[in-house]
């Protein structure tokens, strides 16, 4: 028997719940916050240096959300999708901040 999808979480008021607007304004935050300090680091540390801290920072950061959720709710799918942005920005964020690191 096919299970059905899950259902949108609402408040009693029938409005829905604000947790997607969290779920997504978190990483967009944190995706700012790296890039304005990864664009100051840029001229002064090895654009290296700065991808390799980025790339820690985000993995701490995705452990700790990982304690968040529910043993067995992540599919391996799941984290294939969740573990392919990690791999892209791995390699584009190098020719960013070496594109930083040249800016006047």
């Amino acid at each position: 028997m096919p299970q059905s999808p899950p259902r949108i979480a609402s408040s009693s008021l029938g409005t829905p719940s604000p947790d997607g607007a969290l779920l997504a304004l978190a990483p967009a935050v944190c995706y700012g916050v790296v890039d304005f300090v990864g664009g100051l680091l840029s001229g002064r540390v090895s654009c290296t240096a700065v991808t390799f801290l980025g790339q820690v920072g985000g993995l701490l950061l995705a452990c700790l959300a990982a304690l968040l959720v529910p043993a067995g709710a992540a599919r391996p799918a799941d984290l294939m999708w969740g573990a392919l942005p990690g791999v892209d920005s791995g390699t584009a964020w190098p020719a960013l901040d070496r594109g930083w690191a040249g800016a006047p």
